[in-house]
């Protein structure tokens, strides 16, 4: 759990990832989002069911799934910049191409995708 754990938030300047972990680790990821989400979805209820009122625990609760958020997209990050340094592409290039992408909507899946299938070292062995 704890290796888990530094795979999506630990390791910001140099870890690598092999394809494999990356695959699992980018699964759990999106399991993580799923769980949130769900949160999410039984607090929209809660807040439909009360009438209109608003508690402050519903408050608390929604910045709680904001800060969730927050380190889902981090944890992606992570994860797709160390699997960008194992392919052989600078991790600064690689996050900026994955916020890039990120904000051109649904493309982070496919790339992410793509990261999982490049054998390591690809980009550098083209190098002299």
């Amino acid at each position: 759990m704890f290796e888990l754990m530094r795979d999506m938030w630990g390791g910001w300047s140099g870890t690598r990832l092999a394809p494999r972990r990356f695959a699992w680790v980018y699964a759990m990821t999106w399991l993580f989002l799923l769980v949130v989400g769900l949160a999410g979805l039984s607090l929209g209820a809660a807040m439909l069911g009360g009438g209109g009122e608003r508690s402050g625990a519903a408050g608390g609760l929604g910045g709680l799934l904001a800060v969730a958020l927050l380190l889902w997209l981090a944890a992606l990050f992570n994860i797709s910049v160390k699997r960008g340094r194992d392919i052989g592409v600078p991790g600064f290039v690689t996050g900026i191409l994955f916020l890039v992408l990120l904000f051109a909507g649904g493309v982070p899946i496919f790339a992410s995708i793509l990261l999982a299938l490049v054998p390591a070292d690809t980009v550098a062995a083209g190098r002299p």
